[in-house]
């Protein structure tokens, strides 16, 4: 059954590519305009920000899998007539690392952290974080980390109960409606 949810998964993975994705900014179109990240604090650009992430993340953990299935052998057990264990292959690998790369590329990080939405800079730390742990880019981690330093520099992180009870603030209005201003 794994299997088949594996091949599922890579039939609407790829409809999302041959129809949806849109190589010159690294996103995919979902209305009559596509969500451009490197547009910066304009509004598709704010929301491309946590939509890229939230992709990132995705198709970091279909990298991961698609890896495994890859290099294993999918038991199929005594079925004369076994599924197609090769759905994927070389080229997919490739193809789900540049979707990554792209996305780093043409990602506008000075865009991200001088909107003061830690939420959104919080997508962009995990999507960064799970993009490494797929490829072993460290430049991946290293801008997760980037990120996460913004979040402390500009002192949306708290432990103090009273403020959020640990954790870092939506955006930086919170910041000074917690601090009185």
């Amino acid at each position: 059954q794994q299997h088949e949810y594996f091949q599922r998964t890579w039939v609407v993975f790829q409809a999302l590519q041959d129809h949806y994705y849109v190589a010159t900014n690294g996103n995919w179109r979902g209305g009559p305009d596509s969500i451009d990240p490197r547009r910066g604090t304009i509004d598709s650009g704010m929301i491309g920000w946590w939509h890229t992430a939230n992709t990132v993340w995705v198709v970091s953990k279909l990298l991961q899998v698609s890896r495994v299935h890859l290099n294993l052998n999918v038991d199929i057990g005594d079925d004369p007539n076994p599924p197609n264990t090769t759905i994927v292959n070389h080229d997919d690998i490739v193809m789900l690392e540049d979707v990554i790369q792209t996305a780093f590329k043409l990602q506008n990080v000075s865009g991200i952290v001088g909107s003061r939405s830690y939420d959104d800079m919080g997508w962009v730390i995990l999507g960064w974080i799970e993009a490494y742990k797929a490829t072993k880019n460290e430049t991946y981690l290293n801008r997760s980390t980037t990120v996460w330093h913004e979040i402390l520099d500009q002192g949306a992180w708290t432990e103090t109960p009273e403020e959020c009870n640990g954790g870092f603030y939506w955006a930086a209005e919170e910041i000074h409606d917690a601090d009185g201003n």
